[in-house]
């Protein structure tokens, strides 16, 4: 009988611990989001910036001061359209480029029920993954182009330890 508990005792706090790394929190969000303004500004950008969760409900919002104001909803975009094609929006753009209009009437079609009006077709939704597992997603907007909004991105990320 001590064997087992002992046993269970071990096992436990590391599936707890395992349980709690694949959650994505509003006040870690809204770190990322911020941190993604952050440093755009320090690049001469001015961007908004989303987070979302790993079924696409908005955890943070931050737009810099002289983002513009269409920025929140189109960052919101591009951090659904990564969630929902569980794939950063540059290489769903891509594919959708490679594959042709199919690919993209496939994946339309498939997500009607969903929101297929969150879709949009720019760079800047990047994954946020915790040990390959997809916990959420970050849009950045506002920069001069889809790779740079990337680029941010991924560098907040680092910045903040994701």
């Amino acid at each position: 009988m001590k064997k087992t508990i002992i046993a269970l005792t071990l096992v436990l706090p590391i599936f707890q611990a395992g349980a709690t790394d694949l959650v994505l929190s509003s006040e870690k969000a809204t770190t990322l989001a911020s941190q993604a303004v952050a440093i755009a500004k320090q690049e001469g950008f001015n961007v908004a910036a989303t987070v979302v969760d790993s079924k696409g409900a908005v955890l943070a919002v931050v737009r810099g001061d002289d983002a513009s104001g269409v920025t929140p909803k189109t960052t919101y975009k591009k951090a659904y359209t990564a969630i929902a094609t569980q794939q950063n929006t540059s290489d769903f753009l891509a594919a959708v480029h490679k594959e042709g209009h199919e690919y993209l009437n496939r994946f339309v079609l498939s997500t009607l029920p969903e929101g297929q009006d969150n879709i949009i077709l720019l760079g800047g939704g990047v994954l946020i993954k915790d040990k390959g597992t997809i916990i959420g997603a970050i849009g950045v907007g506002g920069a001069p182009g889809g790779h740079i909004d990337d680029s941010i991105a991924q560098k907040a990320m680092l910045a903040v330890g994701i």
